[in-house]
């Protein structure tokens, strides 16, 4: 079952499964009853007891997931399907997860100080620890796969339209207002359920995960025309309207309350996702006889293959973008040697500069060699040169 949970720290622990505090309520009792009779080996013996019980309850926890489906094409990878709901087990999991391995620390320091000296050292439930928060990660992971299925339908729409032959601007495509409903539907139900501390980690994922898959239709078009640029354009600004809001978004059946506006740090994240795909856009509706220009201005660090892909997506003819590319290099190699020209000039500047010094130094230390030999005053020094956790049950209150 689910329960609320509150920790003694003064954070909350919400929506766990009670069998996990069950556990611990069962491993405390049991402290108890052996630590009024020994303190010794058989008090040892039993926290491995409880090491084997906690592996079982992770294993037990993970069985929930669902199971990797492949992804075929021959590719190796899974990827995972959730049920209808199935993200609030996933959100459930996840915070079980983050309670566990908050409180199996405080479990262990306790036993090392009631257990004899002679095996306080022998006492450690990292191993366990980290199963926990192995088992978060992986359900992060599950959690961000099944929904970026969902969306799955949007993308192979947005694939399947003639990008080539777009004649005309419309309003928002229909495969955002598909995309934007499978978002709307989950992300209000997850922020109710999952810890806060990994809702917002949940969020940089999702938002990455949906931008490389829309870069990635994008690039993978055989061709792009003017117009459809423009259109795509608009779709990437509304796509970020929808993005830069995600951690807010609400549904008619979650809404209201008051929510924490969205971070700088995951602003930052999809503004700059957003701003390269834009740019992409842009240079592929950039006339050919500006695009080598406005590549250099717009995309510095662009490489040659980043340049042979937008005129692939242009349609430019093999013949042109050799062309285009060998200027590309040629402005490649005149900046090179620009470059090595003002190194080389900087170095000889620098090597003037130092003859030019130790040449005076020599005649100010002959000018001294003579002045002390004549016995007149001494040249200065500086002339020359010269200077010198808690939880729902507290282990501490075992």
């Amino acid at each position: 079952g689910v329960g609320m949970s509150s920790m003694s720290s003064g954070s909350t622990f919400g929506n766990i499964y009670g069998s996990s505090t069950a556990m611990f309520v069962f491993i405390k009792t049991s402290i108890k009853r052996c630590t009024a009779l020994t303190t010794g080996q058989t008090f040892l013996s039993l926290s491995k007891e409880f090491k084997t019980c906690m592996t079982n309850y992770v294993d037990m926890l993970r069985s929930r997931c669902p199971a990797g489906v492949p992804m075929g094409g021959g590719s190796n990878l899974s990827t995972y399907k959730l049920p209808p709901n199935g993200e609030l087990s996933m959100c459930y999991l996840i915070n079980t997860g983050e309670y566990c391995a908050e409180v199996v620390p405080q479990l262990e320091q306790m036993i090392q100080q009631k257990i004899q000296p002679a095996f306080s050292d022998k006492v450690s439930f990292d191993t366990e620890v980290d199963a926990f928060m192995d088992l978060v990660a992986h359900c992060i992971k599950v959690l961000v796969a099944g929904l970026m299925d969902r969306l799955d339908a949007s993308f192979k729409t947005m694939a399947a339209i003639n990008w080539g032959t777009f004649a005309s601007v419309g309003e928002e495509s229909q495969y955002l207002h598909t995309c934007n409903a499978v978002l709307v539907e989950a992300i209000p139900k997850i922020r109710e359920a999952l810890s806060s501390s990994y809702f917002s980690n949940l969020c940089n994922k999702i938002s990455t995960e949906i931008l490389a898959r829309y870069l990635d239709v994008i690039v993978k078009q055989k061709h792009i025309s003017e117009m459809a640029t423009q259109q795509l354009l608009l779709d990437t600004y509304n796509m970020k309207a929808v993005l830069t809001q995600l951690p807010n978004l609400d549904s008619p059946t979650h809404s209201g309350g008051v929510h924490k506006p969205p971070t700088a740090m995951y602003l930052k994240l999809v503004n700059n996702k957003i701003a390269h795909i834009e740019m992409i856009l842009k240079l592929v509706g950039t006339p050919e006889d500006m695009l080598l220009e406005r590549f250099r201005i717009m995309w510095p660090d662009g490489q040659p293959s980043d340049l042979q892909l937008l005129m692939s997506l242009k349609g430019t003819k093999r013949n042109d973008q050799q062309v285009i590319l060998e200027m590309l290099g040629l402005s490649a190699a005149g900046k090179m040697l620009n470059k090595t020209a003002h190194t080389i000039f900087a170095a000889g500047a620098g090597a003037g500069a130092g003859a030019a010094a130790a040449m005076h130094g020599a005649t100010l230390s002959s000018s001294a060699s003579s002045s002390a030999a004549g016995g007149g005053s001494e040249v200065p020094a500086a002339a020359t040169g010269g200077s010198g956790g808690s939880g729902a049950y507290s282990a501490a209150s075992a």
